[in-house]
């Protein structure tokens, strides 16, 4: 088991840099806007097209995994980002950075994939609960770093020296992972051959679930305030606060703390409930997310903030570590869970796509007012709300039926 946490750890520890390298420009944002002379649309883009990017190649990704394998992907990934980032580094053409986190969302989106496949491969299913809740926490926890690091780096080497830094930490889990990553021993011929055909006909099965999408769009809806924080939380504070860029990153960094605890919280809390009942968790937890989307670009209170930062982190955190455990129920049988999961993680990227297209033009078009996002915020999550119902329903005639 000590090996099958080692295997986790790095794997988790690989995907927290890809984490690192995609949120590398919403601390950077203001900076770029200024060198590149556009706009907070325009800027916007730069996520939108990781978004667009991971949504349509996380599900392809299922199918390459399955030739090539999970290590195999995984190198394939962070060759590929190291060459999409170094380009960016060189370049002040707003097209060569489109086209470079374009490779970066694919890159990402892949890589949501390998991390819980190396965890399935070496965990028994009793016991994934809680590195699949650790690797929960990787978004937060690359945001965490990225934001307070970006402080320390961009003084002196500016924007292109963050993504430079990048480029050497995938270098480094690079090496890490090709040397270290390893697969159990393997199962007997015969075995191998019924699995693989039992993974086929569950790979069709799990994409004709209605109930896998249906908790792919409640991710892309509840979590489209989750991506409004997150692509752009920094630049609101400097323009609405009127923090300098460093305090609005360390600002922004504190709700990441209160991500991890509330990852770490929840998946406690989904051990001691009964599993028929996570989706009253995952009520609970949008309920929740929808008085903090509000609440976003209007708390403007910043004797306030540190706590309200913290707070608005631990809830947004509860939708996803949520979300993840249900999905073990929402797949038909084990063999699914991989279709199951590639459609989670298009959600996820659909909720970036939501929040990383639209949040931009809705200020603009307000007149720089950030507030006039937080009706849409709030109706967004409201739907996210209603279709849990309506999962809720569907699973408890599945549980009722078994």
């Amino acid at each position: 088991m000590k090996k099958a946490w080692m295997m986790a750890a790095i794997a988790i520890a690989t995907g927290i840099v890809f984490v690192m390298g995609l949120f590398r420009i919403p601390p950077t944002m203001i900076l770029l806007m200024q060198d590149m002379k556009i706009d907070l649309a325009a800027i916007g883009l730069l996520m939108t097209v990781c978004s667009f990017a991971g949504a349509a190649f996380t599900l392809p990704s299922g199918a390459l995994m399955q030739k090539i394998g999970p290590k195999n992907m995984g190198l394939m990934a962070i060759v590929i980002s190291i060459i999409a980032i170094a380009i960016q580094a060189v370049s002040s053409s707003f097209a060569l950075h489109l086209a470079g986190r374009v490779l970066e969302g694919i890159t990402f989106g892949m890589m949501s994939m390998v991390i819980p496949a190396i965890i399935a491969i070496w965990f028994p299913a009793e016991k994934r609960g809680l590195p699949i809740s650790i690797f929960s926490l990787w978004v937060s926890i690359g945001m965490l770093l990225v934001f307070n690091i970006t402080n320390f780096i961009v003084p002196s080497f500016g924007w292109r020296g963050l993504g430079w830094f990048n480029v050497m930490l995938f270098i480094a889990v690079g090496v890490v992972f090709a040397v270290l990553v390893k697969y159990p021993a393997k199962i007997a011929p015969d075995q191998a051959d019924q699995a693989q055909a039992a993974t086929k006909a569950s790979s069709a099965e799990g994409f004709k679930s209605p109930g896998a999408w249906l908790l792919g769009l409640i991710f892309a809806l509840a979590g489209f305030a989750n991506g409004a924080f997150s692509g752009f939380y920094p630049t609101y504070l400097v323009q609405s606060l009127k923090l300098d860029m460093a305090s609005a990153n360390a600002y922004a960094s504190i709700a990441t703390v209160g991500m991890m605890a509330g990852g770490i919280i929840i998946g406690f809390v989904l051990n001691k409930v009964n599993y028929m009942k996570h989706t009253f968790v995952l009520i609970i937890s949008i309920m929740l997310n929808a008085v903090f989307a509000f609440a976003l670009f209007n708390f403007t209170n910043i004797g306030l903030i540190v706590p309200f930062l913290l707070t608005m982190g631990f809830v947004f955190q509860l939708v996803p570590a949520t979300i993840f455990t249900i999905a073990t129920a929402v797949a038909s049988r084990p063999e699914a869970m991989a279709p199951t999961m590639s459609i989670v993680n298009f959600g996820i990227s659909l909720g970036g796509i939501l929040a990383n297209s639209t949040i931009g033009p809705m200020v603009k078009a307000a007149g720089g007012r950030w507030n006039a996002v937080s009706m849409p915020l709030l109706l967004s999550t409201f739907a996210g709300l209603v279709l849990s119902v309506i999962l809720h329903t569907m699973l408890t005639k599945k549980y009722k039926a078994e």
